[in-house]
């Protein structure tokens, strides 16, 4: 079913909160396990279909860019020269430092964590930052950090039992797994890798590049929201089966696809889906 893009728009009220068109009156949600989603798709597919989905809560469980995040604090493993590109984001978006030390980049770094929580700093640019404050590293360092952190993250057993098959369900009817995610892309991409899916298909927050360093900004739009159908729409244009996520901000890929996937959704992702015309939610 084609969905109109011009309907997406950014609610005032809350954040970020882009809410795609409203197609229906609400109506009740159907939940399904995971075996009977495949059923689903199963019926609903045709050839040259892929299926999109976020990864964190919707994928595994937990949310691997923010443990990242933490576990780069916690070791104190950020760049000295990043400090002032987190001083200046905060300056940006209105985070206060007072009593913080600005030189250093972990207590900037945690004071901008304390405002997203607050909800004073938007996910949009906070998930965006804890993919660039890694600025001054190479590729390779990023690399192992994003192994080492998945492996203290537990990212095996965090993956929900219902996701092999989707993967396997995919492989077999020929449909492309995407993976678009609003943590960073290197990490994405090592999750893709242990998950058996191309890192090629994997879509997340991507720090620019130069002269074989990380950058202190993004090289493209976040993936956040929208951002998300715009970012996977500049690597592929097939029909999306199936598109999948746990929240409100999921909810622009979710509308892009045949069936609409809530994985355990958030009230608010809840009551969109309830407006879709073929939503339903997979309890985890």
């Amino acid at each position: 079913m084609a969905v109109a893009q011009a309907g997406v728009d950014v609610t005032p009220s809350r954040m970020d909160a882009a809410r795609p068109v409203r197609y229906l009156p609400a109506m009740p949600l159907e939940a399904m396990r995971g075996d009977a989603l495949l059923t689903r798709l199963a019926e609903a597919r045709r050839d040259g279909d892929a299926v999109a989905t976020d990864g964190d809560n919707t994928l595994w469980r937990g949310d691997i860019g923010q443990s990242m995040f933490d576990r780069a604090l916690a070791k104190k493993a950020l760049r000295p020269e990043v400090a002032a590109d987190l001083v200046a984001e905060a300056g940006k978006h209105g985070v206060l430092l007072a009593g913080v030390d600005r030189s250093d980049p972990h207590a900037v770094g945690a004071a901008l964590n304390d405002a997203l929580v607050a909800g004073t700093y938007s996910g949009r640019w906070a998930y965006a930052m804890m993919a660039w404050c890694f600025a001054g590293y190479t590729p390779d360092e990023m690399r192992a950090f994003c192994e080492a952190s998945l492996d203290d993250f537990g990212f095996a057993d965090a993956v929900f039992p219902h996701v092999p098959k989707l993967i396997a369900f995919c492989r077999a009817h020929g449909h492309a797994f995407w993976l678009v995610s609003a943590s960073p892309g290197p990490l994405v991409r090592v999750a893709a890798q242990r998950l058996g899916v191309p890192e090629s298909q994997a879509v997340g927050m991507e720090p620019e590049v130069k002269d074989g360093r990380l950058q202190p900004r993004l090289e493209s739009e976040p993936t956040y929201a929208e951002g998300k159908v715009r970012r996977l729409r500049l690597h592929t244009d097939a029909p999306l089966l199936a598109g999948c996520g746990d929240s409100l901000y999921d909810a622009a890929l979710i509308a892009e696809a045949r069936v609409q996937v809530g994985v355990g959704p958030s009230d608010e992702l809840r009551a969109e889906l309830e407006t879709m015309p073929a939503a339903v939610a997979v309890e985890v």
